[in-house]
Order: C-alpha cells, then structure tokens, then sequence
C-alpha cells in the first residue's frame, strides 16, 4: 500500500493558496445562473445581485461550502488551520499514524460515502466504482469524512435506533456504501464544519489550487486535539477533513427493519437490500479493496469480501 504524506512544507503551501478572491474571477459560479441574471457566468459575474451575494457575511457558510469566501474571510480561516496545526501537531501526528494502518488493526476509522448529499453536494458519481473512476484510489484534494473512535470491526455499535438521531453526516454514512479512508487529518471536529463541498466549488478555485490540492477550512476551531480522549470520549466526528487522502477498504450497513413499512412493501424491500448488498461485494471485488458489512440484527460488523 502507498501512503502519502503531507509534509509540513506542504502544509504552508496549501494554507497560501487558500487565499482566492472569487471578485478576481471574471466568471460567476456556474451555480448562480438563473432568472434573468445573465445568460453565461460572465455576465452574471457583472450584476450587482451576485457582487452583493458575495458581500453577505450572513451567507458565510453558504459562500464557503462554494469556494466564494472573499479574500479578507478566507486570510482568517487560513489564521485559524495555522494555529490549530501549530498548537496539536503532536496530537495530529497521532491520528495520522493510525490511520496509516490496516482498518483490521486500526483504532479509529474515516468513512466517507459517495452518496452522501450535503446541502450544496453536485455529484454524478455515487456508487464506490463510480467515484473511483472519477476521483481515483487517492488523491491530494482534501475529503471530508466522519470519523468513528472505533476499529472498523467495532461500528456495529454506532447503529443503534437514535444514537445517531439529528446527526446527518454519521446516519447517511452509516447507512449507505461508504469507503474506509487514511489520510493527514487537517481538520477534526465532533459537529459538522461547513467546509467546502469539493463537487461544487467555483473552478478558478480548484484551478488556483491544482498544485496541492484543493483546501478546505472552517470559520470555528476544530476541537477535536487528543487523541486518547478522543477514544476515551467514544463521540463521533462529524467531520474529519483528510488530505493526501487513500482508499483502504469499504463498509456498508445490512438493516433488515422493516417495522417502519407498509405491510405490502416489505418483500421487495428486502430483496433489492440483497441485491444491494451483492452490488457492493461486486464492486469491492472488482476494485480490490475489502469489505465489512454492519450486519444489524446480530450486531456484529465482519469482514465479508
């Protein structure tokens, strides 16, 4: 297995780069283009509606998750990843020497879901050999992931009915096919960071950041800096940002419930989870990865693949 390492060199260049002003683009993003605005993103860059969509500091988090933070905003999140690095680089380095092993021995584990849909999520890839294809087995854009204080054998005890109610990223993770990841953790945080959404981000953004990668920040500093308290805690990370980042294996969840159904839907719901489930082992197959299945009834996850 090849394993990438960001190298703190590295580091400072991905932090200079973040610094992209979307008012030196000549082109709007692609996603603001409707009503009678303009009929290409240059011309919706000229109008005063989008020049005063991006002045609005109340849609920070909106503006971010599209790459469109102003320079002056993006200088500060740049200020707060430095000095988060700086203060925990020891405490970093640990999680990153984790995730580094094999997911049967490792006692953390990063998901990340291909079909995971955020507000702003753009993507025509979401099954595992989909997203394969388009973004590879690894790769220097920084991947959000949630991250389970647990070995990949251990996840059966985050499906429980309302343990993980209200938390979005955790339930779509848990409940749909989803990668095994490793990875130089950049950022770490038990709630979800609003960072920017790789599938939707102005493409002068990506291309000013093609050399490292694309970055991703937060307004908040993360909290998440030690790394036994972390396992102590037994929380989940609603968002751990990875860079470098590599496929090591997937998992997926197995829940036969059908209580929650009408009567006269349950037969075909469980045999198209069969069949999904089959799709999966195919798929972990024909990408050579392996597969453990959260198997609900017996709680129990196991490597199937």
């Amino acid at each position: 297995m090849i394993t990438m390492r960001i190298t703190r060199r590295q580091l400072r260049e991905l932090i200079k780069e973040m610094a992209w002003d979307p008012k030196s683009s000549p082109y709007a993003h692609p996603g603001y283009m409707y009503g009678d605005l303009g009929a290409t993103p240059r011309s919706v860059r000229r109008t005063k509606d989008y020049q005063d969509y991006l002045d609005d500091e109340a849609k920070r988090h909106e503006l971010r998750a599209q790459g469109l933070l102003s320079a002056e905003t993006a200088e500060k999140e740049k200020q707060i990843l430095r000095d988060y690095h700086e203060a925990n680089k020891k405490e970093i380095e640990k999680f990153y020497n984790e995730l580094k092993k094999s997911p049967a021995s490792a006692r953390i584990t990063c998901l990340h879901s291909p079909a995971y849909e955020g507000g702003f999520t753009r993507k025509d890839a979401k099954s595992l050999t989909q997203w394969v294809g388009r973004f590879g087995k690894r790769g220097k854009d920084q991947l959000s992931t949630v991250m389970f204080p647990c070995n990949v054998t251990d996840l059966y005890n985050y499906f429980i009915p309302g343990k993980f109610l209200g938390q979005g990223n955790t339930e779509q993770i848990m409940l749909s096919p989803s990668f095994i990841m490793s990875g130089y953790p950049t950022l770490m945080n038990y709630d979800d960071m609003m960072t920017q959404t790789l599938s939707n981000l102005h493409p002068d953004l990506v291309k000013f950041q093609s050399s490292s990668g694309v970055a991703k920040s937060s307004g908040e500093i993360p909290d998440i800096n030690n790394f036994e308290q972390f396992l102590k805690d037994k929380i989940i990370s609603e968002e751990t940002v990875l860079d470098n980042w590599e496929v090591k294996g997937a998992h997926f969840s197995k829940d036969p419930d059908v209580s929650w159904l009408r009567p006269d839907y349950r037969e075909d719901y469980l045999q198209r989870l069969e069949e999904q489930v089959e799709t999966v082992i195919n798929q972990c197959v024909k990408l050579g990865i392996p597969l453990w299945i959260t198997d609900v009834v017996n709680s129990r996850t196991s490597r199937v693949v």
